[in-house]
């Protein structure tokens, strides 16, 4: 069994989450200041403001259909987050996630599409393979 999340991720010490938000009209499934403390241990803090939006994880093969749901939310405001970001000096990025149990393995087809994002919000990719134990 495969499963595969993706996530759109906006950050910077110029970012204000809810302007984002209002911005684009889409609420984010995550955010946060810098300065924030990490859950779960009150010494840790965030070093930078941060949006994400995320998908579930999807049970798929195939990181295409994935990314295709994030372009079909994203893709027509692929230029308003791009004048967004560089007026704010903010980074972007995607990761992919992936959990598969031991002998399964993702496809992670990267289409023109997806790279054509990635490149005109001058973003990232981040991929992290997760390999579980089948017992």
């Amino acid at each position: 069994m495969v499963k595969i999340k993706i996530e759109f991720i906006v950050l910077g010490d110029l970012l204000d989450p809810v302007e984002f938000s209002s911005f684009l009209d889409i609420s984010p499934t995550n955010y946060w200041y810098k300065g924030d403390c990490i859950s779960n241990n009150k010494n840790i803090f965030r070093k930078e403001t941060s949006w994400e939006y995320s998908t579930e994880f999807i049970q798929t093969y195939y990181l295409e259909e994935v990314s295709d749901l994030l372009l079909q939310k994203f893709g027509t405001y692929v230029s308003k987050i791009s004048k967004y970001v560089k007026s704010r000096k903010l980074e972007t990025k995607i990761n992919v996630i992936t959990e598969s149990v031991f002998g399964e393995t993702p496809s992670l087809f990267l289409n023109k599409n997806l790279i054509d994002f990635l490149s005109r919000i001058e973003g990232v990719l981040d991929i992290d393979l997760y390999v579980l134990d089948p017992k």
